[in-house]
């Protein structure tokens, strides 16, 4: 009996952390994840954090079909959690249907983690050549203990506007606050 309700009690947790379709953790865990990242008093010292989208899911789901599109979310999710691997702490996460972050604690370089990020989702299979846009748009920054999670977002959610924009597509380096925002190569 007891092994039966730590079993239900076990899949109430996964089920309310993680995302059904990509085991990656879900929005609300990731973002408490961020908030402890950015805890002054955490000790964790400064990071990088990727936001990417896929884009054009919806044609892809329509021109190739449901399977080939979960195939890509999963893909990208397994590409997001090998990269947040490569950092003590580091987590990913599906923040909703065509959104993931990776959280970077102790990494020094926004560059080199969008690079490394875009390379693993340029591999991932031909579901991508259904899109009619490049299929993924990046943004990266660096981020510092104390800063406020709702700036970091924005900052990045304005990166990744300016990368959805650019011609091409690709990844867009978000300056600290107060700075402008890079365009980087195409993606």
């Amino acid at each position: 009996m007891f092994a039966e309700e730590a079993a239900r009690l076990e899949a109430m947790r996964m089920a309310a952390n993680l995302d059904e379709l990509t085991g990656l953790p879900s929005r609300g865990y990731f973002m408490n994840r961020l908030r402890a990242a950015l805890d002054i008093h955490s000790g964790a010292g400064s990071g990088a954090m990727v936001l990417f989208r896929l884009r054009d899911l919806a044609g892809i789901n329509r021109d190739a079909g449901r399977e080939a599109a979960d195939a890509l979310i999963r893909g990208a999710a397994a590409a997001a959690a090998e990269r947040a691997e490569s950092s003590p702490q580091g987590v990913a996460g599906r923040l909703n249907g065509a959104d993931f972050a990776v959280l970077l604690p102790g990494a020094g370089g926004p560059r080199e983690a969008a690079a490394a990020l875009l390379a693993a989702l340029a591999a991932l299979p031909q579901a991508w050549r259904h899109a009619a846009a490049p299929a993924v748009a990046m943004a990266a920054t660096l981020y510092e203990p104390g800063e406020d999670a709702a700036a970091l977002l924005a900052r990045l959610d304005t990166a990744l506007a300016h990368a959805e924009a650019a011609p091409g597509g690709g990844s867009v380096v978000a300056a600290p606050p107060g700075t402008a925002a890079r365009p980087r190569g195409a993606g």
